[in-house]
């Protein structure tokens, strides 16, 4: 897993855990996204620094 994915990970958990605590369904949909998250992140980046 890439330091990418983890930070996209910490983030999502740390933006969904600050109006409730978080259930497994949350951590079920933070897990699911995060592929997502990470290429899209990736791609601002790389469209940004070009």
């Amino acid at each position: 897993m890439s330091d990418c994915q983890n930070e996209v990970r910490a983030a999502a958990m740390q933006l969904e855990s600050t109006e409730k605590p978080l259930d497994l369904q949350d951590l079920s949909k933070i897990q699911l996204l995060v592929p997502v998250q990470a290429v899209s992140i990736g791609c601002h980046h790389f469209l940004i620094l070009k």
